[in-house]
C-alpha cells in the first residue's frame, strides 16, 4: 500500500497523521462553510501540539536518515578507525561528533561549504584520489551521490567495498588494491 514501505518501519504514527489531518481538514472545512471562524481559530491550536507528537512518535524510524549516528555506531564498533573519514556535507558534524576522529568532506559538485570546525574539503576528483591515496585505508560514511563520485574516482588501484547501508547512508572501506 505503501510506496515507500522501505523508510518508515512503523506505519501506525503515519496513518495516525494521515487520519488525523484528514479529520482536521473536514472540521475546518465545516467551520468555514458554517462562518464559524472563531471556532476554526480555535480548532487551529491543536494543529501544532498533535503534529508534533506524532511526529516525535516517529523518532526511531526518522534518525537513520536525518543523523549519522547509526551509521557511525557501526562503524566505531565493527572496524579500527585510525585515519580521516571521508564522509558527505551534511554528514560532516555527526562523523566528527559520533566518531571522535577528524573528518574530510566530499563534494566533487565543486559547491562551496562552510563549517565553522576545520575541515579538510575536496572538492574535485584530484583531490578526492590524493586524498585516498594518501591513507592506506579510508573509511567513509556517505550519501548515495558521492558513492557514486568515489566509484568513477577509484576506478585505477582503489577498492572500494560498501560495508553497509544505514537509512540512506553507505559505509565504505577504501583500501589500495592489491598487486599480484
Amino acid at each position: 500500500m505503501l510506496r515507500y514501505p522501505s523508510y518508515i518501519s512503523s506505519r501506525i504514527p503515519v496513518y495516525s497523521l494521515a487520519v488525523f489531518l484528514l479529520l482536521f481538514s473536514a472540521l475546518n472545512l465545516f467551520f468555514v462553510l458554517k462562518h464559524k471562524l472563531l471556532m476554526l481559530s480555535r480548532s487551529l491550536l491543536f494543529l501544532v501540539p498533535v503534529t508534533l507528537v506524532i511526529l516525535f512518535s516517529m523518532h526511531n524510524d526518522i534518525e537513520p536518515y536525518i543523523s549519522s549516528k547509526k551509521a557511525c555506531a557501526y562503524l566505531v564498533s565493527n572496524y579500527e578507525l585510525n585515519n580521516i573519514v571521508l564522509c558527505s556535507k551534511s554528514l560532516v558534524r555527526g562523523v566528527k561528533y559520533y566518531t571522535s576522529k577528524e573528518a574530510a568532506v566530499i563534494d566533487t559538485s565543486g559547491k562551496q561549504f562552510f563549517s565553522p570546525h576545520p575541515v579538510i574539503f575536496l572538492d574535485s576528483d584530484l583531490k578526492v584520489r590524493n586524498f585516498l591515496l594518501g591513507q592506506s585505508v579510508t573509511y567513509c560514511i556517505l550519501k548515495k551521490s558521492s558513492v557514486e563520485d568515489i566509484k568513477r574516482i577509484a576506478n585505477n588501484g582503489l577498492e572500494f567495498i560498501i560495508l553497509n547501508n544505514i537509512g540512506d547512508e553507505y559505509i565504505l572501506k577504501i583500501d589500495h588494491a592489491k598487486k599480484i
